[in-house]
């Protein structure tokens, strides 16, 4: 494979579940219209409130809405669900194709109101074959980990999949500082990365919004970018995985790693 057209896909949060999944389906049609081979929607697309109590009825719901999306679409889709593990409730990252699953990534470092809520971290991380190109996916904060891009590298990874949800701050003193997280991320990793971010205005008491920020970048800097923070968008990038081989064939960093000068990050 060398060349993937992708979508992030920046799209409102709605007060209701058919609202969300009307919105999905269409920004879907819109990307697979505009000639995409995957879309990625934002984390907790979804949501009309908290985490349940009981994710097990949502998340039937959600795996069902990935397969028959990725159906009608045409398109690789991915995104997130919520299910219940053995130790609490799991944020999956998910891609789905043609009706099946071809990935799917525990959330690592879930927040601190997911965690409240029961959503506990996974520890494995997995890459897989999405339209012929190895993907993985860092699920909202885990981006700001570079160690987790890393792994997803050495695991093979040219494609990093970012759904997130963040907080909008009405003052923001490291708002660019976080955008350029997401060119670093691609650096480090070798790799294209696609975000996905849903919005919402904040309420009459500037609390309660979610700003979309969605961008899709590369190792030499961003390809696709957001316009507003609060504006339907459906984001299209042309992949070029040959410019990254060259790239990748250049980049010194890779063959001088030393894992074991970085025995300190497993101990901290």
């Amino acid at each position: 494979m060398d060349r993937l057209r992708v979508a992030a896909l920046q799209m409102p949060h709605g007060a209701t579940w058919d609202a969300n999944a009307a919105t999905a389906r269409s920004m879907l049609s819109r990307a697979r219209d505009a000639g995409a081979d995957l879309a990625l929607l934002p984390e907790y697309w979804f949501a009309t409130g908290p985490p349940p109590a009981d994710p097990a009825p949502l998340g039937r719901a959600l795996r069902a809405f990935y397969e028959e999306a990725s159906h009608a679409s045409g398109l690789a889709v991915a995104g997130n669900l919520l299910e219940p593990g053995p130790a609490g409730t799991l944020n999956r990252g998910v891609v789905y194709d043609a009706g099946r699953p071809l990935l799917e990534q525990e959330k690592a470092h879930p927040m601190p109101r997911e965690a409240a809520s029961g959503v506990v971290g996974g520890d494995a991380w997995r890459v897989a074959p999405v339209r012929g190109v190895e993907t993985g996916m860092l699920v909202c904060a885990d981006v700001l980990y570079p160690e987790a891009a890393r792994i997803l590298q050495v695991m093979g990874a040219r494609l990093l999949l970012n759904p997130v949800m963040s907080p909008w701050r009405a003052v923001d003193n490291t708002r660019e500082a976080r955008e350029a997280i997401f060119i670093a991320r691609a650096y480090d990793a070798g790799a294209f990365l696609v975000k996905a971010g849903g919005f919402r205005r904040a309420g009459a008491d500037g609390q309660g919004g979610i700003a979309g920020r969605s961008l899709v970048t590369a190792p030499w800097g961003a390809l696709a970018h957001y316009r507003d923070d609060f504006e339907e968008e459906v984001l299209v990038a042309d992949l070029d995985f040959a410019r990254l081989d060259e790239f990748r064939k250049h980049q010194a960093t890779f063959p001088a790693r030393r894992p074991s000068a970085y025995q300190e990050l497993v101990r901290g």
